[in-house]
């Protein structure tokens, strides 16, 4: 997070590596403004939203947007909030404190325990594919 970020790696792994497993992704990429960051969620409905936040310079930003797609959750619209990263390390209480459902700094995690717990969710049962949106925001 945070303007001029460009690290996309981790999200293209993430996003490749869901797609991979039969979920749809819409791979949002780096230096994403909140504004339209949070347009893409109202649209598209996903049930999974995943955040990058690399820098400590961005974590603000990147807690402010989590603050922002937590608002967005309504009944109709659900969608679970994961963040990923290096600065989740240090700052996994601020995201969850913020409203993400989860933090992960490592896509081997990811892989081997939150997202079989995810896709144990009885939401996904009635979708041939789970729809995520993966981005960094600035």
């Amino acid at each position: 997070c945070g303007p001029n970020s460009w690290h996309v790696i981790g999200l293209r792994m993430v996003a490749d590596y869901l797609y991979l497993n039969g979920w749809h992704t819409l791979f949002l990429g780096a230096n994403m403004p909140h504004k339209c960051f949070l347009n893409s969620v109202e649209q598209h409905h996903p049930d999974l939203v995943l955040v990058s936040c690399i820098a400590n310079e961005g974590l603000d930003c990147g807690i402010d947007l989590v603050r922002a797609l937590n608002s967005k959750r309504t009944f109709k619209n659900q969608f679970i909030i994961g963040v990923g990263g290096q600065c989740v390390t240090a700052n996994s209480n601020r995201f969850i404190e913020a409203g993400a459902d989860f933090t992960c700094s490592c896509l081997r995690r990811f892989a081997k325990e939150i997202l079989p717990e995810i896709e144990r969710n009885p939401k996904f049962a009635f979708r041939d594919e789970p729809l995520t949106l993966v981005g960094e925001a600035i």
